[in-house]
């Protein structure tokens, strides 16, 4: 980052902690933070007697054990590097809750205001509380250059532990390590010969017919917002899908992206001819690190992108067997290797955070992003306290172009899917259409009666809830 180090970073460090250098990939995110928000929003929704000063302390003993989570940014010889401050007061603001929707309206809010890196704290903490009643929703907002997905599961059982014993449940942690130290020796070896195949395979590419809707309202010099759709499924169509899965033996990660690229053509109206869609995916790599990160907090993760060719005929588990064979061959040392030394070199090239943002617009052909996280770790309950529902939520400002992100986890033996999409960068019609779609194709899986995909926008969908306002 460029910036110049303001006056909220001139404060004491820790004792024992000394600064840590940023990797590529932290920086990349948090020089794009500058621009535009990229940020991630974690939503916990919570049953039960919810004090805010017993969550305020839990916080404390969290951040105490967590060092990212007192982390800011300084310069230290032209390089950033993150300095862990000793001051372990959280991020929290209360907001009294004004109806049913009001999460979503919120969340949205969040995911548009983005945490500059230049910030005192790289995330924060709205509690949401209804006067009177026991519901709440805890919505958790990080600068994505600090954090990912399995880190904010072990960062969220560790406050909802320490709510619980009202004490500090948690052994403190030494700072996060840059992931890009710990690759395997042999990686670098691989790293060169993939990168140049990378760079010249733009050269001999055939151009991408697909394009996914873009709305035809402009801009008008505003940055786009974030808006999402949610289809939560029951514990029964749920358990269908999985036994589907291990029946056929495909993973589920297989299936889900078997099942978003199928909808994905399908709402552009591309089922009866030949289509090429981009699908890029969200991946852990801890465990293809030298040595044991499973209980660190901070930011180790990775994405790599595919092309899937889908003719009128391709059947729905043989795409599901390719998507698989293609992660498998994405998921390798050297592959996260070659993406370090990509963002090296985009950080090199594009020195403006503005600049940033624009080419990734310009250049970026992903059509669908997918993460999945999986089964959570984090438990329903917590002494009196009931966790009834987990949201995960991406900002797509920073993207500026028309795509489709798919998050789904498993929370108490149900699966949810949250489809989010820049607005009003695309057709908010087409999104509901790929929730239609998606949808009727779970069904069809699960052995369930299919959706009438050609009437589903005419009856609605009673159990897609929608952050999108009307």
């Amino acid at each position: 980052m460029r910036s110049s180090v303001s006056s909220v970073n001139r404060r004491e460090s820790e004792p024992g902690l000394p600064a840590r250098p940023l990797g590529y990939g932290e920086r990349l995110w948090l020089r794009l933070s500058e621009a535009a928000s990229n940020n991630g929003v974690f939503v916990v929704f919570v049953q039960g007697p919810l004090d805010r000063d017993r969550l305020d302390l839990a916080l404390r003993h969290t951040m105490a054990a967590m060092p990212i989570l007192r982390a800011h940014v300084e310069q230290a010889a032209g390089r950033p590097v993150f300095v862990f401050d000793r001051d372990t007061t959280p991020p929290l603001r209360r907001i009294v809750r004004e109806g049913e929707g009001h999460w979503q309206r919120l969340a949205e809010q969040e995911l548009d205001q983005g945490i500059h890196p230049n910030s005192p704290l790289l995330w924060r903490v709205t509690l949401l509380e209804s006067e009177g009643g026991d519901e709440s929703e805890i919505l958790f907002n990080f600068n994505h250059g600090i954090i990912d997905g399995h880190s904010l599961q072990l960062m969220l059982d560790g406050v909802m532990r320490c709510y619980q014993s009202n004490d500090n449940a948690l052994t403190p942690q030494p700072p996060p390590a840059n992931y890009e130290c710990f690759l395997p020796a042999t990686a670098p070896a691989l790293l060169f010969a993939r990168a140049l195949a990378l760079l010249i395979k733009p050269l001999f590419a055939v151009r991408n017919p697909v394009s996914i809707p873009t709305s035809r309202r402009p801009l008008a010099g505003r940055k786009p917002g974030t808006r999402f759709r949610v289809l939560s499924l029951d514990n029964e169509t749920s358990k269908r899908l999985v036994l589907a899965s291990k029946d056929r033996g495909e993973s589920f990660h297989g299936l889900l992206g078997s099942l978003f690229l199928m909808a994905t053509r399908d709402a552009l109206g591309l089922k009866p001819v030949s289509a090429t869609l981009n699908m890029s995916a969200a991946a852990n790599v801890r465990p293809l690190l030298q040595g044991d990160f499973s209980k660190e907090v901070g930011y180790f993760a990775t994405g790599f992108e595919s092309r899937f060719s889908l003719e009128p005929d391709t059947e729905l588990w043989g795409l599901a067997n390719r998507v698989n064979q293609d992660t498998r061959r994405q998921y390798q040392a050297g592959k996260v290797a070659m993406g370090v030394f990509m963002k090296r070199l985009i950080l090199a090239l594009k020195k403006r955070p503005q600049g940033l943002v624009q080419s990734i617009a310009r250049h970026n052909r992903t059509h669908i992003h997918l993460t999945n996280l999986g089964r959570m770790f984090v438990q329903p309950r917590y002494g009196e306290i009931r966790v009834t529902r987990l949201m995960a939520l991406p900002s797509m400002q920073f993207m500026g172009k028309p795509m489709v992100c798919l998050e789904s986890h498993f929370f108490n033996h149900q699966l949810q899917l949250t489809f989010s999409y820049p607005d009003p960068v695309i057709e908010a019609d087409f999104v509901k259409r790929l929730v239609s779609r998606f949808e009727g194709l779970l069904h069809r899986v699960a052995g369930l009666p299919e959706t009438d995909y050609s009437q589903c926008e005419e009856k609605g969908k009673d159990n897609v809830a929608t952050g999108v306002r009307t």
